[in-house]
């Protein structure tokens, strides 16, 4: 009868034991969730970020490349003149000047759109009246500066580009009127007439 109740208490305290541990269990277990809840969600909300930060930034450089292929690729459709006018880069279609000065000249080719269009091959620079004055061409065909002749009077600058990046030929023409006219007058000259009587 005794070990009986014995093996009935030992049970019990067993079950008891079991049931304390389980309660303990749980108790942390719900701990856990209540306080860590914040943390696992805010960790996992960051690491979502990070992924949608770097899928954007992988999508921004696609982007650039294909804008890239697409400016390396558009058609040039225009030529535009610009000079250096009380030291600001200035679009100018047609000039005066001195003949006692030089013209600095730049082009940016564009596409219809007005966007910066590649060419094939360097600019070919000329001006319809070398007597009034010659070009001096940079190395890149982008740049020139033009000097007054001995005569003074019109010319027309122009610039050919091939606006055909293969291997046809796609020429655009770029014109720039210019009138040379005398400089500042630093003399006077008196022109005698044969002497008459009076």
């Amino acid at each position: 009868m005794f070990f009986f109740l014995f093996d009935l208490i030992e049970m019990l305290l067993r079950c008891l034991g079991e049931l304390i541990f389980i309660v303990i269990d749980c108790t942390i277990a719900f701990f856990k969730k209540i306080f860590l809840a914040p943390f696992l969600i805010y960790f996992w909300i960051k690491r979502k970020l990070v992924l949608i930060c770097k899928t954007i930034s992988n999508v921004l450089a696609q982007l650039n490349r294909i804008e890239a292929l697409l400016l390396a690729f558009s058609s040039a459709a225009s030529i535009e003149f610009y000079t250096i006018i009380e030291g600001k880069k200035e679009k100018v279609v047609e000039m005066f000047l001195k003949q006692t000065e030089q013209l600095p000249l730049a082009i940016e080719v564009k596409d219809a759109k007005g966007n910066a269009a590649k060419v094939d091959g360097a600019p070919q620079w000329s001006t319809s009246n070398a007597d009034v004055g010659t070009l001096a061409v940079s190395e890149d065909g982008f740049s020139a500066v033009f000097t007054p002749g001995a005569v003074i009077g019109q010319t027309v600058i122009q610039v050919l580009v091939d606006a055909d990046l293969g291997e046809g030929v796609k020429q655009i023409l770029g014109t720039l009127d210019l009138e040379v006219v005398s400089g500042e007058a630093v003399s006077v000259a008196i022109i005698a007439g044969a002497p008459q009587p009076f």
